[in-house]
C-alpha cells in the first residue's frame, strides 16, 4: 500500500481523532453503504475491527 491509500487503492477518508466520533462515522458509513444497495435487514459479520463494528452497528440499530 502506498502512503494517503486507502484498501485496494481507494482513497482514505479523514477520520476525526475522537474514538466516539469515529466509531459513529464508520456505523454511519454502514448505514449508508445499507441505504444505497436497498437493504431493510441484514446480516452484518466481521473479524477483528470489524466484528468490534458489526457489534457496534448492531447496538445501534437493532431493528436491522
Amino acid at each position: 500500500m502506498f502512503p494517503g491509500e486507502g484498501f485496494g487503492r481507494s482513497s482514505r477518508p479523514a477520520f476525526t481523532k475522537d474514538p466516539l466520533e469515529a466509531e459513529r462515522e464508520f456505523i454511519m458509513s454502514i448505514d449508508g453503504w445499507r441505504e444505497k444497495i436497498g437493504l431493510e435487514k441484514f446480516i452484518l459479520l466481521g473479524h477483528s475491527f470489524g466484528g468490534f463494528l458489526a457489534a457496534a452497528y448492531a447496538i445501534k440499530h437493532p431493528e436491522r
